[in-house]
């Protein structure tokens, strides 16, 4: 009995060392752990771990700042000014560099009375006209400069002369050349006209210092103009007009001479005043046929027929007989055929001109004309 509480007791006090020595799990392990060899336990590898370091870590050096573009003036263009008129400012501009800006001018001149400010504005009151020459100068704040050449024209004051400030005269009908109502001296174009006095008279325009139009039948009258240039500057003129009556003829535009030996006697009246026309013929026309009938078997004329054949005494065709005249006497124009049995039947057309000694177009002066039809034949004597 006592051997067996013996045993009971030792295997009791091998199971509370066994538990004693035993993980705590979720599942009881029974076996006997195995008391840990004596010999010790591999050691650790020979290479020691880093350490975090201590040191601060070197920053990354900061990007350069980049450089400024280069410095440059602008495209810039000066308008032209004018005598005594105030310049309206011009200013140039840069790019580029490192504002602020200044600027100036080097080389050349600028006009008299004008001079460029520091913020790059031109301007002033020019006294001089003519064509300058500079170049403008800009400098930033690291005195880098920039320059660019340029010109500026300055023209002389507007002034306008009348070309009829005592009085023209002008023909009738004149148009173009007769119309100037004086000229223009300096200024800026392009010009402007407005009429401050007087009527322009039906059928004409007013343009910068003119009248376009024919001008109309005689007539007196005064006009006043104002002329501005395009800086705003202006001046005035003024024209006085007499209109006289365009050259002419009595009679219609067409007239007829029949006859043995006819002649006419036209009337004109004068253009210019006391002047005394030139008397021209021309368009000739006679036919050579002279084998057409004078008349037709009615006795009306027939228009075929062409005496102008060259055989004596016939004159060739289109020519007019040895025997025509054809005169200004007095205030007629006198055309005589002679005889048609010395120098030839004629029959046919001419056109006669009288041209006055005043201007009327850029093709030439004044002029009035008549076309004559003529039957100039033996068959009425």
């Amino acid at each position: 009995m006592r051997v067996w509480f013996r045993v009971l007791a030792c295997f009791a006090v091998l199971t509370l060392g066994s538990m004693a020595c035993t993980s705590t799990t979720e599942t009881a392990n029974n076996t006997p752990v195995a008391s840990p060899s004596s010999s010790p336990s591999s050691s650790p590898s020979s290479t020691p771990s880093t350490s975090p370091s201590t040191e601060p870590s070197a920053s990354p050096s900061p990007s350069p700042s980049p450089s400024p573009a280069a410095l440059f003036i602008n495209p810039v263009s000066y308008h032209v000014g004018e005598v005594g008129l105030g310049y309206s400012a011009v200013t140039a501009t840069a790019s580029g560099g490192t504002p602020p800006y200044v600027w100036g001018t080097s080389g050349g001149a600028l006009p008299p009375g004008m001079f460029m400010s520091f913020d790059g504005s031109l301007g002033g009151t020019p006294t001089a006209d003519g064509s300058y020459s500079f170049v403008v100068i800009v400098q930033d704040s690291t005195k880098a400069v920039a320059g660019l050449s340029r010109t500026v024209n300055i023209a002389r004051h507007i002034s306008a002369t009348s070309s009829c400030a005592r009085l023209c005269s002008v023909e009738a009908g004149c148009f173009s050349v007769c119309g100037s109502l004086g000229s223009v001296d300096g200024g800026a174009g392009p010009f402007k006209v407005s009429l401050l006095s007087g009527s322009v008279p039906k059928g004409m325009k007013l343009v910068p210092l003119a009248l376009t139009g024919a001008f109309p039948s005689p007539s007196d009258f005064s006009l006043t103009v104002q002329i501005t240039d395009a800086l705003g500057a202006s001046d005035t003129v003024t024209d006085n007009f007499h209109v006289f009556k365009h050259i002419g003829y009595g009679i219609d535009l067409t007239t007829d001479c029949v006859g043995y030996g006819c002649e006419l006697r036209i009337p004109w009246s004068p253009g210019t005043p006391n002047g005394t026309p030139s008397l021209s013929i021309t368009n000739v026309t006679c036919a050579n046929n002279p084998g057409q009938p004078h008349f037709n078997s009615n006795q009306t004329i027939n228009p075929s027929y062409g005496p102008c054949s060259g055989v004596a005494p016939e004159p060739p065709a289109n020519t007019l007989p040895s025997g025509f005249s054809a005169v200004i006497s007095g205030g007629e124009v006198v055309i005589d055929f002679s005889s048609p049995g010395s120098d030839g039947n004629w029959f046919g057309t001419f056109v006669i001109t009288l041209t006055d000694s005043s201007p009327c177009s850029p093709s030439g002066n004044c002029s009035a004309s008549l076309t004559i039809s003529v039957d100039n034949n033996q068959d009425y004597g």
